[in-house]
C-alpha cells in the first residue's frame, strides 16, 4: 500500500480492527465520576478534513459528550490534528459544541512530550494516549506495513520508551497510557506480549485504554482484562467486529483487511451489556466510539450512540 493513500487515509489514532465496546450510561453517576459517551476523532476525519466546526456540532446534535482527538506532537499519520485551525480556535469549537476532549492520541514516537503536553492541555486533555507502538509499522519503497510482536526484546523496548514518555508526562502535569491492538495479544513465551508488556511498564506513569474490539479479534476476554487491570485501564474504544462480513481487498482502503469488518456498537455480534457491567463495575469513565473505516460515519456513530444509551 502506499504511504500517501495510507497517510490520507488512516489518521493517527487507532489504526485498525475493533469489535464490540460496550458504552453505558450518559452524564456523571453518583460518585461523581463522568462516564461519557463519546466519539474517537479518527472516525470522523475526512468530515474533519471538509468542516471542524461543523462537524463537532453535529456530534453534539447526537447526544455526544466527549470526543478523542488525534495526531498530536507530530504523529506520522497526520500533519495537523486540528485541520487548520490552532489550538485554541479548536477548544473555542469544542467549547460551543458543549463537548470535552479528556484524552487524545499521539504518535508512539513522539519524545517531545513536554510540547505536546502544552499543546493538549490548550484544548483541555488531561491524558495523552499511544494510538500504536511504532515497532508494530514498517516503512520501505513509498509503502508503510503493520507488523506485529517479535519477541520479548522488542516488547521491552516498547516499554521502556513508554515509562520514559510517562515520566515526562507526569513532569508536565498530565497523564500518559498506551492504546492496544490485536498483535499484543500473541504468545511470547508462556504469556502474551500485552500481559508482558504491562508487567514491564510502571502502573503509576502507563495507564490503558483498552480497544474491546481488538482484544476480541485476538480471541481474549475484554471482560476478564476490564476485571485484571481494573485501576489501570482509563478509557475503551467502542466497536464491534463481525467476521460474517467479507474482508477488505482493497489494501489502499484497508490495510488490514479485517478493518471492512468492523461497526458501530449493535450493528454486529457482540453482547454489550456484560462489557456494560463490567465498565461500570471497574470505574472506567471514558469510552469512545470508533469505526476505523464507515462508509458514512456521521450516521454510523449516531446509530452506536442510540444502542449505547438504550441498553
Amino acid at each position: 500500500m502506499r504511504r500517501r493513500t495510507f497517510l490520507k487515509e488512516f489518521g493517527a489514532g487507532t489504526m485498525l480492527l475493533g469489535s464490540g465496546g460496550l458504552l453505558t450510561a450518559c452524564g456523571r453517576d453518583d460518585s461523581g465520576g463522568s462516564q461519557q459517551i463519546g466519539v474517537q476523532l479518527f472516525t470522523l476525519r475526512n468530515q474533519l478534513q471538509a468542516d471542524v466546526r461543523k462537524t463537532l456540532a453535529d456530534v453534539a446534535a447526537i447526544g455526544y459528550q466527549e470526543v478523542e482527538p488525534f495526531g498530536l506532537g507530530g504523529n506520522a499519520f497526520v500533519n495537523d490534528p486540528f485541520f487548520g485551525h490552532s489550538a485554541q480556535e479548536f477548544r473555542n469549537f469544542l467549547t460551543d459544541a458543549g463537548l470535552g476532549a479528556p484524552l487524545a492520541h499521539i504518535s508512539g514516537a513522539a519524545m517531545n512530550i513536554a510540547e505536546i503536553a502544552d499543546l493538549a492541555q490548550e484544548i483541555g486533555v488531561h491524558h495523552l494516549v499511544v494510538g500504536m507502538a511504532p515497532d508494530f509499522l514498517t516503512y520501505g519503497n513509498g509503502e508503510i506495513k503493520v507488523t506485529g510482536v517479535t519477541g520479548r526484546d522488542q516488547v521491552d523496548r516498547i516499554a521502556e520508551r513508554l515509562n520514559r514518555q510517562g515520566e515526562m508526562a507526569r513532569a508536565s502535569g498530565i497523564g500518559f497510557a498506551y492504546h492496544n491492538h490485536h498483535m499484543e495479544f500473541v504468545s511470547i513465551g508462556d504469556e502474551n506480549a500485552f500481559d508482558y508488556l504491562f508487567a514491564q511498564v510502571d502502573a503509576d506513569l502507563v495507564r490503558i485504554e483498552l480497544d474491546i474490539g481488538w482484544t476480541l479479534v485476538a480471541g481474549a476476554d475484554p471482560i476478564e482484562l476490564l476485571q485484571r487491570y481494573a485501576g489501570r485501564v482509563i478509557s475503551v474504544h467502542l466497536k464491534d467486529y463481525d467476521p460474517r462480513l467479507p474482508p477488505g481487498d482493497d489494501a489502499t482502503i484497508y490495510p488490514i483487511s479485517e478493518q471492512a469488518q468492523l461497526t458501530e456498537p449493535g450493528s454486529g455480534p457482540t453482547d454489550f451489556k456484560p462489557v456494560m457491567a463490567a465498565l461500570d463495575a471497574t470505574g472506567v469513565d471514558h469510552r469512545f466510539v470508533e469505526i476505523d473505516v464507515a462508509p458514512e460515519p456521521v450516521a454510523a456513530v449516531a446509530r452506536g450512540y442510540d444502542y449505547l444509551t438504550a441498553l
